[in-house]
């Protein structure tokens, strides 16, 4: 049995059961890649777009796995770089969750982060289409941001809301 299991949120899952035997295969699952910090935040933008779109699954590696070390740091018992987190199995998990994805969102704000790069690396290297929120302008068009995501950048989440409509739109004339 896999230390992470990927499928544990209810919300999820009764709508994986709404689609019925089509579930997956008529979604498009995009990795969000972002900073634990902004975790709640990015959450809440989450589950509205899929509430609106239910065409779109985004895969948050923070609450669509069932992970107690971030139960333990929401409660102050642990620091979120903590030595005792297990950080083999993390890692790993967010790895098999970016392939298992079919394309990854990032989304780069001020806060410290060092997976969202790697899983961004990831993603690209699995020739899995990259799409970036960042808001800091001196930033935005960095040349490792432009080439790991071919252009696929924005400040608005207006704009990437539509870009993730399109690829799903794109993928399903596919099948």
């Amino acid at each position: 049995m896999p230390l992470f299991d990927s499928r544990k949120d209810p919300l999820k899952a009764s709508r994986r059961q709404n689609y019925g035997d089509l579930g997956r295969s008529l979604r498009m699952r995009f990795y969000l890649a972002h900073s634990m910090k902004d975790r709640k935040a990015v959450r809440m933008w989450e589950q509205a777009v899929e509430d609106e779109n239910p065409q779109i699954e985004l895969f948050n590696p923070f609450y669509d796995t069932e992970r107690k070390d971030i139960e333990e740091i929401d409660a102050g018992k642990i620091g979120p770089y903590s030595k005792s987190l297990d950080y083999k199995a993390i890692v790993l998990n967010d790895l098999r969750e970016v392939a298992a994805s079919d394309g990854l969102v990032a989304i780069i704000t001020d806060s410290p982060t060092a997976g969202l790069y790697f899983e961004m690396s990831e993603a690209f290297r699995l020739g899995k289409p990259v799409f970036i929120l960042i808001f800091d302008s001196e930033r935005r068009w960095h040349p490792w941001l432009r080439f790991f995501s071919y252009d696929q950048i924005t400040d608005d989440f207006a704009v990437l809301e539509t870009w993730l409509k399109e690829a799903s739109i794109a993928q399903e004339s596919l099948k």
